[in-house]
Parts: C-alpha cells; structure tokens; sequence
C-alpha cells in the first residue's frame, strides 16, 4: 500500500501534467513582460499577453493570486 506522501506525490504529479490555458493581461510599458511563478520547487516563466498552456496547479496559483488582489482591493475601497 502506498503511503499518504506517495500517493499526494502522485496526485501532484499528474496535475503538473494537465494543462490549463490562461492568458494574463499584456504588460504597461516599462512592465516586465513574464511573470515568474513557482509551484512545488519548478519555476515557469509566463508571457504576459498571449494565450499560453500551463500546468494545472500554475493556473491555480494564478488564480488565487487574482483572488487576494480583488479582496485587497474590496479592503482598501472599505476603508474610504
């Protein structure tokens, strides 16, 4: 029998195999034109832009991460 961390191993594994397309907003002059994230130690670098295919827990990070920006933004617009 496999153990929780193989099996957790296993699920990751086939997920970074899954693709998602995801297309983030084109970069404002003198913005960086990729964005760098990191997911389980793999670094992916992508083109601000263009539709791209990502592993699946990328697009996850993704977003979450526009996620926290909407309820930053929901907080501050709060405080006025």
């Amino acid at each position: 029998m496999a153990s929780n961390n193989e099996t957790k191993a296993k699920v990751t594994a086939g997920a970074m195999e899954r693709k998602v397309l995801v297309r983030l907003p084109r970069a404002l002059p003198g913005e960086e034109t990729e964005l760098f994230v990191g997911v389980n130690g793999q670094g992916f670098r992508i083109k601000k832009g263009v539709e791209v295919a990502v592993p699946e827990p990328v697009a996850e990070v993704l977003a979450s991460s526009e996620k926290a920006k909407d309820a930053a933004f929901r907080y501050v617009d709060g405080l006025k």
